[in-house]
């Protein structure tokens, strides 16, 4: 992992990094959840409802996640031109 920088930008970045990875892991994890839910519902209606909408809440999440990072970067890099946080 390396030294933490202290200055502003890449500081920001890399934090923003691990944020944005530990975030995707979770719901990844809640996905894996969900569908071992479903798989072991055995057919119970309200099981297998449950297993759905935890599916679909970590799928929004991870949406939400993704479209989040990409408005930061959009706002950050290209509209305000911050100084130290890199472009694509």
């Amino acid at each position: 992992m390396g030294e933490l920088q202290t200055e502003t930008g890449p500081f920001i970045s890399r934090v923003f990094a691990i944020l944005l990875s530990l975030s995707g892991g979770i719901a990844l994890l809640l996905i894996i959840k969900a569908g071992y839910q479903i798989m072991t519902s055995q057919g119970k209606p309200e099981t297998l409802q449950q297993g759905r909408d935890q599916l679909i809440a970590a799928i929004v999440g991870l949406l939400f996640l993704i479209f989040s990072f990409v408005l930061l970067q959009t706002i950050g890099v290209d509209i305000l031109k911050l100084p130290g946080i890199k472009g694509k």
